[in-house]
């Protein structure tokens, strides 16, 4: 399985929406979609793939806790940082040219650590 890097350097090589996407298994009314129908439809899972991604990198740097949240939903307290960058550079890294700029700006902050 390829790490962080792998798949930011695949889609800074265009193949986001060639390679990567078409990988992503999709019901079958949706398998017929071609071009934007099909980028918009799978989008969202691109991007919470990859947030999941971050999650597990920012985890194992110790850059992220867990969240109870016991009036919500439990999830992961993530650095200041992050909270105010990481959707605007997941949709930049996503979009139908991706730059993944901003994305690996703030993974310049993290301890690098395989993932």
């Amino acid at each position: 399985m390829p790490g962080l890097e792998e798949v930011l350097d695949t889609f800074d090589r265009g193949l986001l929406w060639m390679e990567v996407a078409d990988r992503i298994p999709k019901p079958p009314q949706a398998a017929r979609l071609t071009g934007l129908s099909a980028r918009n439809f799978i989008r969202p899972k691109v991007f919470d793939g990859l947030a999941g991604m971050i999650h597990l990198r920012l985890a194992a740097a110790g850059q992220a806790t867990p969240d109870i949240a016991w009036s919500g939903q439990p999830g992961l307290a993530l650095p200041a940082v992050w909270e105010k960058g990481m959707d605007d550079a997941l949709d930049a890294a996503i979009a139908d040219t991706p730059d993944t700029a901003p994305l690996r700006t703030l993974l310049a902050g993290t301890q690098s650590v395989s993932a």
